[in-house]
């Protein structure tokens, strides 16, 4: 025994129908996105940076650099400003664990206030061999408009291309230089 039911929509009723389904499933993927990616670093824009001189939260210092100062940020509450000396590695660096073997992206924001990008790079890096996972040199990285400069004073921001992370032990490094 059943029962078949028959509902009519005008057009208007249909494509308004369609359109609330489309919005609601557009809204909960991003939603999804959104709080299932959070990212891998901690701390990644600086929001917790209690103290200067010094290095925020979740970061350590790498090498010697000339001096790691809070500065007021221009995307987040605030910026850790890397200075260094020509020739002398320095930056900061975090380590990440329980990495799992997949395709990653980086971008970053970057402000030059004065000399040149020349040593400044992100860098990622295994840590249970050194193997160089990836490599951004801020003098031959493209920006986001495609810009390759060495010396472009004021803001910048990059996404460059994904990279590949085969895991070992799970851990990675991840580098910002002031200078390597």
């Amino acid at each position: 025994y059943s029962t078949l039911d028959s509902t009519y929509y005008t057009i208007t009723e249909a494509d308004s129908a369609i359109g609330s389904a489309v919005s609601s499933a557009t809204t909960t993927l991003r939603s999804e996105i959104a709080g299932s990616f959070n990212g891998l670093l901690f701390n990644p824009t600086f929001v917790n940076y209690p103290t200067t001189p010094g290095v925020p939260t979740s970061w350590s210092s790498w090498s010697t650099p000339a001096s790691v100062t809070r500065q007021t940020g221009k995307i987040s509450p605030y910026a850790a400003r890397i200075t260094t000396t020509g020739g002398v590695d320095g930056g900061v660096y975090q380590t990440i664990t329980g990495v799992p073997t997949g395709r990653y992206f980086i971008e970053f924001t970057t402000e030059l206030i004065t000399g040149a990008y020349t040593g400044a790079a992100v860098y990622v890096q295994r840590t249970s061999d050194g193997a160089t996972i990836a490599f951004y040199k801020l003098t031959t990285t493209a920006d986001v408009n495609g810009d390759v400069s060495s010396s472009k004073t004021g803001i910048r921001h990059f996404r460059p291309d994904d990279f590949a992370y085969t895991a070992t032990d799970g851990s990675v490094n991840v580098y910002l230089m002031g200078h390597w």
